[in-house]
């Protein structure tokens, strides 16, 4: 019950700040870190291995089953692969020992955090021939010694998670597991649940840091689920509310719903979330018991393309549920961020807005970031958008990732306390799409692409920030196609539009209350509106986040499908928007909302932090610069590809004397330095100030380059 309670707590803080309370502290900025990503063989007990990490060791190294019990097969023989063998109690003595020393020798070897892998639903194996974890299974009580108690009465093919209409599926002998077979278990069965927490608590022993957590799907209709399903209704909603949100009020016949359900089903993917979220605060506190800083990072998926996201919020994910537990939250993608085109470019600047609008740290696993210029954009990403990681696969690139370790320890007052300082507000509720509200998400890829390339300063605010005093802070805020929204934020973007701001409503925000009710009483909110977003951004013919996940995840489909879909478009003439949102925001604001006035320089992006103190404010802008090319492999039709182009045609394309506008507080600007990983001390800017209006020249770019602004406050 007191683990209720502490979820319960959690979800308090999504509410409205009208609801929630508005006294929480600010999310500040932190330092970045670097980040490596290996699941290879032969890693424990290798001088060698040992010996290539020495070379530029990250701050967090993630191995892959360099553990003394597997979540996928129990037991292994060795580490890596798939090898699943019953081991004698004294062979997992030896590897625990084993791991203790490779595990301290890795932080001898300058790793700060070392964590391997864990899945919160897959095993493999053969439930008939009792073989792969049914092994393990079997053999359960052998094990007791290391914290697994008795063996579970009932099989563990029990826990099986099924839902309607689920594909049939088979391994294949291309999958490399065969012989076995996978299986999927639902994290709310507690004799599974039991299991992951035994092994979460041996990698503790061995003296890991953490863990990560991967796949992190739930969706199931087990008895489990049903019992706690009807809890969490119990504990969210009062016997009248139920009766108002589902049309009935009894909790026995409140059952997990299915999509078309309405509240019902909305409710159940929130559950789905929690239970989720409940599994990660079970991972992290069993660890905690031998590690009191043991942490967890658990697997998002991909989120730099809608259809990844949208047919994985009914399974569990929530980002904003799961952070109170996680010290960083992993986005997986495919590609990696750069120039794809001439006016098209790939970037990860949306998974570090919502990272830091819903209090975590993101970190991107960009499986093609391993050459140089892909790695220092990565990183240059991470720190621009206010801390976390660039995941990098394997080692390469090792000057770069020693360069930028180092930039972000010596320069850490750039990066570490600062608030936002962005003009625009994008209201953003990830919970509409529990109301199959596909509209809203999709809004929120074209403004993140549209105010990066016109160099507006945005957040995502997420509705826990709507209230009046969070909000004063933006010169506009814009809420896009929020059909359903409570009663309380719409009160706090009514007051906030009274004052100063200016509020932006695309298409008729709030027509539905929280529980799925029709709205039939008009707002009379001081409120600009569009019907749509086509009337104030065009429509983009092509663009990464509109494919579907298969394609997006192969850069030779991404290419080839563009250049079927402008030819296709060429003889059209695009359309433009009737009006245009950038001028539509200046002309309500009467402020100049392009920090970079200059035209033509769309890959280039813009980030801006202040940290207020006693005697003034630093303000630091971040440059990231787009404008390296990604390189194409053009296959080769043997299932094969090599490289299309030349190494060095992938490198970055510096910029030249960026003109800046910047607005601060009240103050004067004493001091404008520029700073960038490729050296070791700040460079003086000279600069002009206009009442609150900076103005200065950024001489050059080539991937990543931050502005410090000094302004001390007027007496």
């Amino acid at each position: 019950m007191l683990r209720s309670l502490r979820i319960w707590s959690a979800f308090i803080l999504l509410l409205p700040a009208a609801a929630a309370g508005q006294n929480e502290p600010d999310w500040l900025t932190a330092a970045p870190f670097t980040y490596n990503i290996d699941y290879g063989d032969g890693h424990v007990g290798s001088p060698e291995y040992l010996k290539k990490l020495q070379d530029a060791p990250p701050q967090l190294m993630h191995v892959g089953e360099d553990v003394p019990f597997s979540s996928v097969y129990g037991t292994k023989d060795g580490y890596a692969g798939n090898r699943p063998k019953d081991l004698a109690v004294e062979e997992v003595r030896a590897k625990i020992a084993e791991l203790k020393t490779y595990v301290a020798s890795l932080h001898s070897a300058g790793v700060e955090w070392v964590i391997p892998y864990i899945n919160n639903m897959t095993v493999i194996g053969d439930p008939v021939k009792r073989t792969g974890y049914w092994g393990f299974f079997d053999n359960w009580d052998r094990y007791g010694e290391f914290g697994f108690g008795p063996r579970p009465k009932e099989d563990m093919l029990l826990a099986q998670m099924h839902y309607p209409f689920e594909f049939p599926r088979r391994v294949k002998a291309e999958h490399g597991v065969a012989p076995y077979q996978v299986f999927h278990l639902c994290g709310n069965n507690p004799n599974w649940r039991r299991f992951l927490l035994a092994v979460t608590a041996n990698i503790a022993r061995c003296g890991y840091d953490g863990t990560f957590v991967d796949e992190m799907v739930l969706r199931d209709y087990c008895q489990h689920d049903e019992a706690k399903f009807r809890s969490y209704l119990a504990r969210k909603y009062t016997e009248e509310q139920r009766r108002r949100r589902f049309g009935r009020a009894a909790l026995d016949s409140l059952k997990l719903g299915h999509p078309g359900e309405g509240a019902l089903w909305y409710d159940t993917q929130a559950f789905y979330a929690e239970s989720d979220a409940e599994l990660l605060w079970d991972i992290r506190d069993e660890g905690r018991k031998v590690n009191r800083d043991f942490f967890v990072i658990p697997n998002y998926g991909p989120w730099g393309h809608f259809d990844g996201v949208y047919k994985r919020a009914p399974s569990g994910f929530n980002a904003g549920v799961w952070a109170p537990y996680c010290r960083l939250i992993m986005f997986e993608e495919m590609q990696r961020s750069g120039q794809l085109a001439e006016d098209l470019f790939i970037d990860f600047i949306l998974q570090y807005k919502l990272a830091f609008a819903l209090r975590f740290r993101g970190g991107v696993l960009s499986y093609h970031a391993t050459d140089p210029t892909g790695v220092e954009l990565g990183m240059a990403e991470a720190a621009a958008g206010g801390g976390g990681a660039l995941i990098q696969p394997g080692y390469g690139a090792p000057e770069s990732r020693r360069r930028f370790r180092r930039f972000f320890r010596e320069h850490a007052d750039l990066f570490a306390g600062f608030r936002s300082q962005a003009d625009v507000g994008v209201v953003f509720d990830y919970n509409q799409l529990y109301w199959n509200n596909a509209t809203h998400l999709q809004d929120v890829y074209r403004l993140s692409q549209y105010l990066s390339e016109q160099h507006v300063l945005f957040d995502l605010a997420p509705l826990s920030d709507v209230s009046k005093h969070r909000l004063s802070d933006y010169s506009a805020v814009i809420t896009p196609d929020l059909t359903y929204l409570p009663e309380a934020v719409l009160k706090e973007l009514d007051a906030y539009s009274r004052g100063p701001g200016v509020w932006l409503d695309i298409g008729h925000s709030g027509w539905f209350d929280e529980d799925g009710h029709l709205r039939t009483r008009a707002s009379r909110a001081k409120v600009l509106r569009r019907d749509e977003l086509n009337q104030l951004v065009p429509y983009p013919r092509f663009a990464p986040y509109l494919l579907r996940e298969a394609d997006i995840n192969d850069l030779n489909e991404l290419v080839a499908l563009r250049q079927a879909t402008l030819a296709a478009a060429a003889p059209i003439p695009p359309k433009p928007a009737p009006e245009d949102l950038r001028r539509l925001l200046e002309t309500h604001t009467g402020l100049p909302l392009a920090v970079v006035p200059q035209p033509g320089l769309e890959g280039l992006r813009v980030n801006v932090w202040r940290r207020p103190g006693a005697a003034g404010e630093k303000v630091v802008a971040h440059f990231v610069n787009y404008y390296c090319p990604i390189p194409i492999k053009a296959p080769t039709g043997t299932g094969q590809s090599q490289e299309a182009e030349s190494v060095d045609q992938h490198g970055p394309k510096p910029l030249a004397d960026v003109q800046v506008r910047l607005r601060v507080g009240n103050g004067k600007v004493t001091a404008v330095k520029l700073y960038d990983p490729d050296s070791s001390q700040g460079v003086p800017a000279k600069f002009q100030q206009q009442g609150r209006q900076v103005t200065f020249v950024v001489p050059a770019v080539r991937i990543y380059r931050i502005a410090e602004l000094t302004v001390v406050r007027d007496v």
